[in-house]
């Protein structure tokens, strides 16, 4: 996501993507109550009818700046990797996602400390951040099954690993001392992950023998 600054944007490109740069920009430097539609229009050189007809709000808009920057970017493995290994699948979605983390923290910041101005809808829009993510690993742990179906645990771990990546990025950002390096905290998380898994599978698949078990007596 580009980085605050006070410089114009080139007067080319589409005016979609240059009112979406714009708006990052204004976002990170004024907040969001800070910013205007005008301020945003004036930055990507733009009548402010036209952010208006493309977008139709503020709001709308700073959905699609988060939609845009994290949705496109979070690709699956490279396909030199071996298909079947879920360690190193999940690794890379946990740095993928922390490295988007870092580049994006101006908005990060300003959706964390103003988003309280807007409606429930609206605020949702920090979901938005991690649901690429979320979707990618949905979608990959669900193939790992026979039958494959979204489940609570798959949802909690995902959370868990969510929540280590947002926290480790922003504690960083700050300067935090840490005892572990962010690929360790990654590296960690992925392998709680593994083992939660491992066990619901032995789980699942003891529960599984003892209903065959009663069904033959």
């Amino acid at each position: 996501m580009p980085r605050s600054s006070n410089s114009q944007p080139p007067q080319k490109g589409n005016a979609s993507e240059r009112l979406l740069d714009a708006a990052a920009r204004v976002f990170a430097r004024k907040g969001l109550k800070g910013a205007t539609t005008r301020e945003i229009a004036v930055e990507a050189g733009l009548s402010e009818m036209t952010l208006f007809r493309r977008f139709g709000t503020k709001e709308k808009l700073l959905r699609a700046v988060v939609e845009r920057f994290f949705a496109r970017r979070i690709e699956p493995p490279p396909a030199h990797e071996p298909p079947g290994d879920l360690r190193t699948a999940l690794l890379h979605y946990a740095k993928l996602q922390h490295r988007l983390m870092d580049e994006s923290l101006p908005i990060i910041r300003v959706l964390l400390g103003e988003l309280h101005h807007f409606s429930k809808d609206h605020r949702d829009v920090l979901h938005d951040v991690f649901k690429p993510m979320r979707s990618a690993i949905n979608t990959l742990l669900t193939s790992q099954q026979k039958k494959p179906r979204r489940s609570a645990d798959f949802e909690m771990l995902i959370d868990m690993l969510e929540g280590v990546i947002f926290i480790d990025s922003l504690r960083r950002s700050h300067g935090g001392m840490t005892l572990y390096s962010a690929q360790h905290c990654l590296d960690t998380a992925v392998e709680m992950m593994l083992t939660r898994l491992h066990q619901m599978k032995g789980a699942s698949g003891a529960a599984t023998r003892k209903r065959k078990r009663a069904a033959r007596r």
